[in-house]
């Protein structure tokens, strides 16, 4: 398919070559760019038009714009798969299903009397340790005359190791007040949590115009996966897109892969992007001289493996300079 798309473009047969996941004769993608533009062109146009609906998650990008640009991406595109490649074959935590704080939601979810309030509070935590101290004092969503009394005893309980993940920035503080606001608004984390209606996106906008302390777009995003995968809602619920408008470390790994900046008016267009290659997965591995075994990548995976990609170096983990 990839030659195929490439012959729509007047070059001689031999003009693009694949050498150990490397693209020779630049002549050849000059031609490659001069008919379909760069990716930064086409996303800056984007922007430029202000055409996108903000309620649009995605743009329909084609297979054929999509293989022809990746062409011009070349190496970026063959180290960001080698790389993935080597970690998934290490079996490196990458994809949505991998992560680690699903199976802890999953356990916390169990030891709550309602489910969906055990992931509640191990969210404004981050850490099973301190979602199970808080659970002996807020095992069930206290009366509003009750929150305050304890709060004031956990406070006094708390310990270090209590708050992970990135809930360990605002610290003990705010963990206490992610779960007072938890308890202030439960009754409107209840439908958007539970109800039957309405997919990832939706939900995901419902908790975040709460706009109630300490539930930024992390926290919001984590707390309606967590509940999303496991289920919570009465079937399993995942992202439609990978989130790259207002993220940080997403964003920045789309960005070394493709050389955009991902911003208001061109983040469907980056979203569009990540879906045409889910829906080219195997050509565009080829096209890399990568070996993929498995399913490509998914727009939550996305979302976890661009933030994994972007990160320092982990010890023992393939690293991606090695792929250039």
């Amino acid at each position: 398919m990839v030659l195929l798309l490439l012959s729509q473009v007047p070059l001689a047969s031999d003009d693009v070559v694949i050498l150990s996941g490397r693209w020779s004769r630049l002549g050849a993608l000059d031609a490659v760019t001069h008919r379909y533009g760069t990716v930064a062109d086409n996303a800056a146009r984007k922007g430029d038009s202000g055409m996108t609906s903000p309620n649009v998650l995605a743009e329909d990008v084609t297979d054929e714009l999509f293989m022809n640009l990746v062409a011009q991406l070349g190496e970026t595109v063959a180290q960001f798969l080698g790389w993935a490649a080597a970690c998934l074959a290490e079996d490196r935590p990458l994809r949505l299903r991998d992560r680690e704080d699903l199976a802890e939601a999953r356990t916390m979810a169990f030891e709550f009397e309602e489910p969906w309030w055990g992931i509640v509070v191990y969210t404004c935590f981050g850490a099973v340790q301190g979602a199970r101290r808080a659970g002996s004092l807020f095992g069930v969503v206290p009366s509003p005359g009750e929150v305050e009394y304890r709060l004031a005893r956990l406070k006094s309980i708390m310990v270090s190791g209590d708050v992970g993940r990135h809930r360990i920035q605002p610290g003990h503080k705010g963990a206490r007040t992610a779960l007072r606001s938890a308890c202030d608004n439960a009754e409107s984390f209840r439908p958007i949590l539970c109800g039957d209606e309405g997919g990832f996106d939706r939900r995901y906008g419902g908790l975040l115009g709460l706009d109630i302390p300490q539930w930024r777009r992390t926290t919001c995003f984590d707390l309606i996966l967590r509940t999303g995968w496991l289920g919570v809602p009465g079937r399993r619920i995942e992202p439609e897109v990978a989130y790259l408008r207002g993220s940080q470390g997403p964003r920045a790994g789309f960005r070394q892969v493709f050389d955009v900046t991902v911003s208001a008016s061109n983040a469907a267009y980056c979203e569009g992007l990540l879906q045409a290659w889910t829906r080219n997965w195997d050509d565009v591995s080829r096209f890399a001289n990568v070996r993929w075994d498995g399913d490509g990548f998914t727009p939550g995976d996305f979302e976890n493996v661009l933030c994994i990609y972007q990160e320092p170096l982990k010890p023992g983990w393939p690293n991606p300079a090695a792929f250039a």
